[in-house]
């Protein structure tokens, strides 16, 4: 069966939600003001009414823990809300957003409109470089279950046959796929954790490109990328997965 990961889908919310972690990053122009400490009071200051826990600078925030799959923190002046759920991040070159708990795209964009537009009053920033969304999905099923059967044959590969799940202990691979302007990295498959054999659906959407910076340029931007990683998400999933996690289509 050809894979359908490319085509529009209709939004669903999950009562079990697969997504561990989600984070949007958009890249500038090195800002050499942002290298020192002082200047980012402002910013600060601007983002603390709803990110008012600043994260010292060599205390570590947990990571996504999968073998071949982890990631770095995402900078070094890091501010946390009040649940722990949610952390704006900034570098001398981006700013970014990461959530513990996505529910909606429509308030992680307005969380990252809020801490952009704080940015902006701070600091001096003209063009983006980059723009992206990375959304972590970790897939376990119940007991006795396999983790297998939540994605579709032809992105499971040889890893599905017969002979090999018995044995299988951990399988991972990674794809670059071009989508005109935009780009997709996809690190997927099966990788061991305390409940058992885990599918990882690593999905990172991007566009590598100047721009203006401005929210007008911008949020359009990452909408387009989210739907285009829905709809490789949905495509790669099977009824299974949505039985299991319990979707349901929901209006846009």
């Amino acid at each position: 069966m050809p894979f359908k990961g490319f085509e529009p889908r209709a939004r669903m919310r999950f009562a079990r939600n697969p997504l561990r972690t989600v984070i949007a990053q958009v890249r500038f122009p090195h800002l050499y003001a942002l290298e020192e400490p002082a200047s980012v009071g402002e910013f600060q200051k601007l983002v603390s009414p709803q990110y008012p826990m600043a994260i010292p600078r060599d205390e570590g925030v947990p990571r996504l823990d999968v073998p071949g799959l982890n990631f770095a923190a995402v900078g070094p002046y890091r501010f946390r809300d009040a649940s722990g759920a949610w952390l704006v991040a900034l570098t001398p070159d981006a700013i970014s957003l990461e959530t513990t708990e996505y529910s909606r795209f429509e308030e992680f964009s307005e969380r990252f409109s809020f801490a952009i537009d704080s940015l902006v009053s701070s600091h001096e920033v003209q063009y983006y470089e980059r723009i992206g969304i990375r959304y972590v999905n970790e897939m376990l099923p119940p007991d006795n279950g396999t983790c297998l059967e939540y994605v579709v044959p032809s992105l499971v590969g040889v890893v599905g046959e017969e002979t090999i799940i018995p044995r299988l202990r951990q399988s991972l691979q990674e794809l670059l796929l071009e989508l005109n302007d935009d780009r997709m990295n996809i690190r997927h498959g099966v990788v061991p954790s305390e409940g058992g054999l885990m599918y990882v659906l690593d999905i990172d959407a991007f566009v590598q490109a100047r721009g203006a910076f401005r929210q007008d340029v911008i949020f359009p931007t990452l909408q387009s990328l989210k739907d285009s990683v829905w709809s490789f998400f949905r495509g790669s999933v099977t009824d299974a997965l949505i039985r299991d996690f319990g979707g349901e289509e929901v209006a846009k």
